[in-house]
């Protein structure tokens, strides 16, 4: 019994891996079209979204400008970017920023804040005293 059991055991595998196999061919299949669809879309000036490096390659100078110093503008990634890239929340944007930056503009009253903004997050998003 054990011997059959083992057999059909091994035949639901090969089942299964022979349905993975399958499984990625039509993914990348599925992944080759987009990007010829997306192709087509971009050369037609219809893409609406495009890498993170054509972005950088392309855009207006707004991110090359900053009003009140230039703390953002020596970084090699600006917080806006970082922030935008991986869309993240209000909070956690503000966090973000002020740990960029207080070395160079707002100092311990920047750590203070970014304390603040972690400290409601928890309770806000946690439900924690902080």
């Amino acid at each position: 019994m054990i011997d059959g059991d083992v057999t059909a055991l091994k035949q639901r595998i090969d089942a299964m891996d022979k349905n993975i196999d399958q499984l990625e061919r039509r993914n990348l299949e599925l992944r080759r079209k987009l990007m010829e669809a997306y192709e087509q879309l971009r050369k037609c000036g219809k893409a609406k979204y495009v890498s993170s490096q054509e972005c950088r390659d392309k855009r207006e100078d707004k991110l090359d400008q900053q009003i009140g110093g230039d703390h953002y503008l020596r970084l090699n990634i600006q917080p806006i970017e970082f922030i935008e890239q991986n869309n993240l929340p209000f909070l956690e944007g503000c966090v973000i920023k002020r740990m960029c930056r207080h070395r160079e503009k707002g100092g311990t009253e920047d750590l203070r804040k970014a304390i603040h903004e972690i400290q409601m997050i928890l309770e806000l998003r946690y439900r924690e005293d902080a």
